[in-house]
């Protein structure tokens, strides 16, 4: 899984009957009926763009579809459909399991001593340019609606890693944009983590206080999942995350139900 993987690559969302397209994305991007004329037609050129340029690869055996690739690729666009430049920068192939796929994770338990153990897991983003994810939780997190979602959630990470690493710091502006993006994140990082102990409910998935890179990829699925909540509960939080992406899901939400 480490080397460059290659197929040929499919048709664009174009090739298809427009009347596809509009199917796929209603089916598969939660915030479709929200966005203006404008942004639909963005996000499908920035889906087109995203197929054209990566790479996807089916491992141990699944067949991925056009269905698959749009349902990835327009996800992963639209965490930057209100961002310029270009579309994932750092990311070369997108590898797709059918079901869960197990890693093996080492943990140093004392010092010298080197723990390994298998771990399952539905998503990881590689600093190298991989994205493996299990199409399994794409399609329950489609079915559930429950503020999850695991391609904005590894998507995430790749724009963090756009800033230099996975720390959850990913290229707000200048100065004093970054004082204040980490300000509003440092509160709410320590506040998750506080409430996540005292097996307090929480907006936010609680996986979000396992380090600063979760909380951010965890509040990025909120913020365009449930972005009305994340408003309402985390204001400072939604600001941040609002100005980052140029985009304003609570409103546009909130105009779509007037």
């Amino acid at each position: 899984m480490m080397g460059w993987f290659s197929r040929r690559r499919a048709s664009a969302p174009r090739s298809a009957a427009a009347a596809d397209w509009l199917r796929l994305a209603r089916r598969w991007v939660s915030a479709w009926p929200q966005l203006s004329p404008e942004e639909r037609v963005r996000l499908e050129a920035q889906t087109c763009e995203f197929r054209r340029k990566k790479h996807f690869e089916g491992c141990g055996g699944l067949e991925v579809t056009e269905e698959m690739q749009t349902a990835i690729a327009a996800n992963a666009c639209l965490l930057t459909l209100g961002r310029d430049g270009p579309l994932y920068s750092k990311l070369v192939s997108v590898l797709l399991y059918e079901k869960p796929f197990r890693v093996t994770v080492k943990h140093e338990a004392s010092e010298g001593v080197i723990e390994e153990y298998e771990e399952e897991r539905t998503g990881e983003a590689w600093e190298h340019g991989s994205v493996i994810l299990s199409w399994e939780e794409i399609e329950e997190d489609r079915e559930a609606r429950d503020g999850r979602n695991v391609i904005l959630h590894e998507f995430a990470h790749l724009l963090d890693l756009e800033a230099g690493g996975f720390d959850g710091a990913p290229a707000v502006g200048d100065k004093a944009a970054h004082e204040a993006w980490a300000k509003v994140f440092r509160r709410e990082y320590d506040a998750l983590i506080a409430a996540s102990d005292a097996g307090e409910e929480t907006l936010l998935d609680e996986y979000g206080a396992s380090d600063p890179a979760e909380f951010f990829a965890v509040a990025t699925e909120c913020f365009f999942e449930d972005p009305l909540a994340l408003r309402g509960r985390h204001l400072k939080l939604y600001r941040q995350m609002r100005a980052f992406f140029n985009q304003d899901p609570a409103s546009r939400r909130r105009a779509r139900r007037s």
